[in-house]
């Protein structure tokens, strides 16, 4: 009778079995791959550079991930151009089809807050006991959160830096400056550059010098220690007495060239001494095989930027962060990844082989720069590792709200406006500051 019944009970699975098997329900069995993780990311460069990698470092990220975690299969959509980014994302979370973990731009992290699209993911950070936001440059950690709240994690981030021709100050009996170097040492080294000393010998595509082009008042700005927008973008205090000292000082340098109009171009054909550039364009030229045809007759290097009568050596910091969407319903898996894709360092290392940023992680990023530093093959003048590391320490985060374009335009006007004027710069900064609150407001 028990065999009867051990043979019954046979049957009853096998046919259990091939049900299952043959009406799809075998979904439902745990395969080792029973969880679906989608990521969000784009196929070009984030700083704007045509490298010949696109997926190759999320790719490699995957790979790992799943390795490490065999019930889950993560996945993305492939051919997503950085400028179609932004729109592309909107219109998955409108369907509510948003992937998991996804890229942030900085234009559109307070607008993802504002549609509640972003996890706010504090409790993971302070509760995860193998997470420590202290391997991350503080500037770059800061620059994912909002309010009380910790929204993203910096995956890939590049400083702005002042770079210097150093044959035309070493022409001019001139050393590099230090890294606490200010506005006067700035101003007096480029008024010594517009106004060359008798005797001078300098080749023929270099009778035109100048101090400096391309700075402008988000660098003089941030060098005073002024931060002009909320978070939100709502406000701006373009009034502050800080801004009229960072004005007057932009007059003061301006009027060094005598009217000549600046040309970006005059830095790469070694016609000035300073340019801030982001250090991810640095990055890209020395790692570009004709990269002589810039930058040919000088020595390159760079610097701090110099730090403003109120405020310090502040670089502006870019950095492109991941965040989670509010409603994954793998919000568990989805902190996994984020965490791995920040911070692992073989993923993080990538960055220096198939991208033109710098790693968010400090151990990361001194050890891999120190690599670059050390090969001759790279560099083209006097690098100096600390400049990045004071840089990086110091950096204040690039202006990151939903419609900071026009606000920016705005300012931009409006320091055009009273720069190329004769009236007091104090009571065209009170007209101004009027009308960017204005604009603002959307009156």
């Amino acid at each position: 009778m028990r065999g009867n019944r051990t043979k019954y009970i046979i049957c009853i699975f096998l046919l259990l079995v091939a049900l299952i098997f043959s009406t799809g329900i075998k979904d439902l069995i745990p395969s080792g791959r029973g969880t679906e993780l989608k990521i969000g990311v784009f196929a070009d460069s984030y700083w704007g550079v045509h490298n010949g990698y696109e997926h190759r470092i999320p790719d490699d990220a995957i790979k790992l991930f799943e390795k490490d975690h065999p019930d889950i299969r993560v996945s993305y959509e492939t051919g997503i151009l950085k400028e179609d980014y932004t729109e592309w994302l909107a219109e998955q979370i409108m369907k509510g089809e948003a992937p998991d973990v996804f890229f942030v731009m900085p234009e559109d992290f307070d607008l993802l807050i504002k549609m509640q699209a972003l996890e706010d993911i504090t409790d993971y950070v302070d509760k995860d006991k193998d997470f420590n936001k202290e391997v991350f440059y503080r500037s770059a950690y800061r620059f994912g959160s909002f309010g009380d709240a910790q929204y993203l994690l910096p995956f890939e981030c590049a400083p702005e830096l002042m770079f210097a021709n150093g044959t035309i100050l070493k022409e001019r009996d001139m050393d590099l400056p230090s890294l606490n170097w200010t506005w006067d040492d700035f101003y007096d080294i480029c008024k010594r550059v517009n106004d060359p000393a008798p005797g001078l010998t300098l080749k023929d595509k270099r009778t035109e010098i100048f101090g400096t082009v391309n700075y402008t008042w988000k660098e003089a700005f941030a060098a005073n220690g002024n931060r002009l927008f909320s978070p939100d973008g709502r406000e701006c205090n373009f009034s502050d007495t800080r801004i009229t000292t960072a004005l007057t000082f932009l007059d003061e340098l301006n009027s060094l060239n005598e009217g000549n109009k600046e040309n970006a171009r005059y830095f790469e054909k070694g016609n000035v001494a300073f340019q801030p550039m982001y250090y991810s364009s640095y990055r890209n030229y020395v790692k570009n095989p004709l990269r002589e045809s810039l930058y040919e007759d000088f020595e390159l290097t760079f610097l701090t930027m110099p730090a403003g009568y109120d405020g310090d050596n502040t670089s502006i910091l870019d950095t492109l962060c991941i965040g989670m969407y509010s409603k994954s319903r793998h919000k568990k898996e989805a902190w996994e990844f984020m965490k791995m894709f920040t911070t692992d360092e073989m993923i993080q290392s990538e960055i220096f082989r198939y991208s033109e940023g710098l790693s968010p992680c400090r151990d990361i990023t001194e050890r891999e720069l120190k690599k670059e530093l050390e090969d001759s093959t790279y560099g083209t003048g006097n690098i100096n590792m600390d400049v990045v590391r004071h840089a990086m320490d110091t950096a204040v985060p690039k202006y990151s709200f939903y419609g900071q374009d026009e606000a920016e335009s705005a300012v931009e006007y409006a320091v055009n406006e009273i720069l190329s004027g004769e009236g007091n710069i104090r009571m065209e900064q009170v007209i101004q500051d009027r009308k960017i609150k204005g604009i603002l407001s959307g009156e």
